[in-house]
């Protein structure tokens, strides 16, 4: 554009075209004139080109040859009057760092949507031959897990290589409350390591063992052994184990609460070896007999069992974890 007799700007204009064609080149044809067979990104029957004498070729934003372009190739062709007017090679590889894996889509082509570290949402076409790797090891599309951090290698803009790792983590603890419900489950752990309480979702996918045998929620059990696997705030695998039927516990009293007719003791956990808080229930109506030791054998109310004083309690356990009195025996100290 000129004022006067100076130029100010200089504008470029797209050569006309009839449509656009992404894909990937299958085999080329040389002779007088150039064919390409490109079968379209996202899948379809393959469309031959032909390519005109005048027709431009870029690769890395840069001129180059239509004798550049390779069986292979992932190319954005403009196409005038049935013939290629200009053609764009795409990077042959490129890749993806530090994204997130949010989820496969199977239709109309198989592709995986993903978080980028910029946080865009970007979805990638997978190859027919892709490698997948996830904590080190060989795995499956199937594997992969929301959340999952990974490293993409394309290929002609197609996925070939993913590596994949995940946040993993194992809770040891007791069970100390559980909730189940169509709705959703959970279960609330006492953690061994620090002592603080943890709730966790199970979920569908959700593997629970009972002794190291597949077993269901309505396996577990307040009181008893948990280790559970969290991979990426998803609980994996939850692993009990079975309480036993207690006869009779040894511990020392903690409190006593003769309102309600109960008290606390401290006692070896029959599992895990810890030391731990049981709660012990006496009947009504004197149906749990109380012996002193320290004095012949005599009956003491429960009221009158002071905390530091070490029992035996012979009775048996629910599948709730509390434990029912039928007698408690004050020892000697």
């Amino acid at each position: 554009k000129y004022y006067g007799s100076e130029m100010k700007y200089i504008e470029i204009l797209p050569p006309e075209i009839d449509s656009v064609l992404n894909g990937v080149v299958t085999s080329i044809q040389n002779g007088s004139l150039i064919i390409l067979n490109i079968t379209p990104v996202g899948g379809g029957d393959s469309v031959k080109v032909n390519v005109s004498n005048s027709c431009t070729v870029t690769l890395n934003n840069a001129s180059a040859f239509v004798s550049t372009i390779k069986v292979g190739d992932n190319l954005t062709v403009n196409i005038k009057d049935g013939e290629a007017k200009s053609i764009i090679i795409k990077p042959r590889n490129t890749s993806v760092a530090n994204a997130k894996f949010k989820m496969m889509i199977f239709e109309p082509t198989l592709s995986m949507e993903v978080t980028t570290y910029e946080g865009i949402d970007a979805t990638y076409i997978i190859a027919d031959k892709v490698t997948v790797r996830r904590n080190g090891t060989k795995a499956e599309l199937s594997d992969l897990v929301e959340g999952d951090t990974v490293d993409i290698s394309l290929t002609n803009d197609m996925v070939t290589d993913i590596t994949a790792k995940s946040t993993k983590a194992t809770i040891e603890g007791v069970i100390d409350g559980l909730n189940i419900s169509a709705s959703g489950s959970s279960v609330t752990i006492k953690v061994t390591k620090d002592n603080s309480s943890k709730t966790v979702d199970v979920v569908n996918s959700t593997q629970v063992y009972l002794d190291d045998a597949p077993a269901t929620v309505y396996d577990l059990r307040v009181g008893s052994y948990v280790s559970v696997t969290i991979d990426n705030d998803t609980v994996q695998t939850i692993n009990t184990k079975a309480r036993k039927q207690l006869n009779n516990i040894q511990g020392v009293v903690l409190s006593v609460n003769d309102t309600y007719g109960f008290l606390f003791i401290t006692t070896t956990d029959d599992v895990t070896g810890e030391q731990i808080k049981m709660q012990v229930f006496t009947q009504k109506n004197g149906g749990t007999k109380i012996m002193d030791n320290k004095n012949n054998n005599k009956d003491r109310a429960l009221g009158n069992i002071q905390p530091g004083e070490s029992v035996i309690v012979t009775g048996t356990q629910s599948i709730d974890g509390t434990f029912g009195a039928a007698t408690i025996i004050i020892l000697q100290d």
